[in-house]
């Protein structure tokens, strides 16, 4: 892939290019759930039809890998064609010290969130993941181990490489940074089962962990600082969940 931003639009009027851009990133998020529903779908089917519950542990597992590759197919094929690719290389010093620095930074926000909940009158939230690592808590080491392989290079792909990568052009990266963490946090709506005043909050945090994310990417110029990020992050996250399944 490319190891240099795309050069910013010159070809169109200002608001010409604001206004394509927002569609195009609006576009790419759209494309990205759609594709994920229809992997997510082709997985699905057979599992039903070979009566394995889709919200096992294991369907969960493979619905979860299948919709990634949707993400993932929308971001490479956009990225191929208009942008060029995404500035990816081996980690740096440099960059080793945002992966670190942005991973702390991450998993305070994330800790911060759950001290928070535990002292405010705000509902707990709950998803279809967590009600699943109740009975079955292995789920959660098989999430964080996705997460690393899977998740985060696809999420970042599409986020951070073409959606923020394509605002960047027509808003510069401050602009791109809040635009791509905004749909980072609306995808992970459908993570809750419940929209209460607690996942209100946890979007919040989401969209956070998402400029903050953005934030790593445009300090650095390499989409794997991220993607380590982003990975670390969920591993993290899911691995402390299973130790307070499996010790409760």
């Amino acid at each position: 892939m490319s190891t240099h931003y795309p050069t910013p639009e010159t070809d169109a009027p200002r608001d010409g290019r604001a206004a394509r851009a927002v569609l195009v990133a609006v576009g790419l998020f759209a494309l990205g759930v759609l594709a994920n529903l229809v992997f997510s779908v082709a997985v699905a089917v057979p599992l039903f039809l070979a009566g394995v519950g889709i919200t096992s542990a294991a369907a969960l597992v493979l619905l979860t890998l299948a919709g990634q590759l949707g993400f993932a197919a929308v971001a490479v094929g956009y990225l191929r064609r208009w942008l060029s690719g995404v500035p990816v290389r081996r980690l740096t010093r440099s960059d080793a010290r945002v992966v670190g620095v942005s991973t702390v930074a991450v998993l305070l926000v994330a800790f911060g969130f759950t001290a928070l909940s535990a002292v405010l009158p705000i509902e707990p939230t709950t998803s279809v993941v967590g009600d699943v690592a109740a009975s079955e808590p292995w789920v959660l080491l098989a999430f964080a181990a996705l997460s690393i392989l899977v998740v985060a290079p696809a999420e970042e792909l599409l986020f951070r490489g073409a959606v923020q990568g394509r605002l960047r052009r027509a808003f510069g990266p401050a602009a791109a940074v809040v635009g791509a963490g905004a749909l980072f946090a609306v995808l992970h709506v459908l993570n809750f089962g419940v929209l209460n005043a607690g996942a209100a909050v946890a979007l919040g945090v989401i969209f956070l962990v998402g400029a903050l994310l953005g934030w790593a990417y445009e300090r650095t110029g390499n989409l794997l600082v991220p993607v380590a990020v982003h990975g670390v992050y969920n591993a993290v996250l899911f691995g402390a969940s299973y130790l307070t399944y499996a010790l409760a």
